[in-house]
C-alpha cells in the first residue's frame, strides 16, 4: 500500500499552508454555502479564477438552503461578527433564532 503525501490529502486544519495541493472540506461548513473561515474565502477566490468563475457564489446561500440548515446562520453570524460586519451578524443571528423556533414548532406538532 502506498500512502500519499499529506499535501495531497489535507483536511480539518485552519490554515493548510503553502504546500497544500488538495484540501478536503469535510464537516458541515462548505465554502460553496458560506465563507466561514479564511480557507473558504480562498476557495471562492480560486473559483473566480477558474473556468467556472461565472457561477454565482453569493455570500449567503438561498433561503431554501438556510431553512433546511439553519445552523449555518449561527455559524455565519459568528463569522461576520469576528470580521466586524455587525449588521449582517445580527441579521443572521435573528434569522437563525427564527428558523430554530420554527423547527421547534414543527417538531412539537408531531
Amino acid at each position: 500500500m502506498i500512502f500519499l503525501d499529506s499535501k495531497f490529502n489535507t483536511h480539518n486544519v485552519p490554515d493548510p499552508g503553502p504546500d497544500c495541493i488538495i484540501f478536503h472540506f469535510n464537516g458541515r461548513a462548505k465554502p460553496w454555502y458560506l465563507p466561514l473561515r479564511p480557507i473558504h474565502e480562498q476557495w471562492r477566490h480560486y473559483l473566480k479564477l477558474s473556468p467556472w468563475g461565472g457561477i454565482a457564489c453569493d455570500e449567503l446561500p438561498p433561503k431554501k438552503v438556510l431553512k433546511a440548515n439553519y445552523h449555518y446562520c449561527k455559524d455565519a453570524a459568528r463569522y461576520y461578527m469576528n470580521k466586524g460586519n455587525v449588521f449582517k451578524a445580527i441579521y443572521l443571528y435573528f434569522y437563525y433564532k427564527l428558523l430554530k423556533f420554527q423547527d421547534h414548532l414543527k417538531s412539537t406538532e408531531k
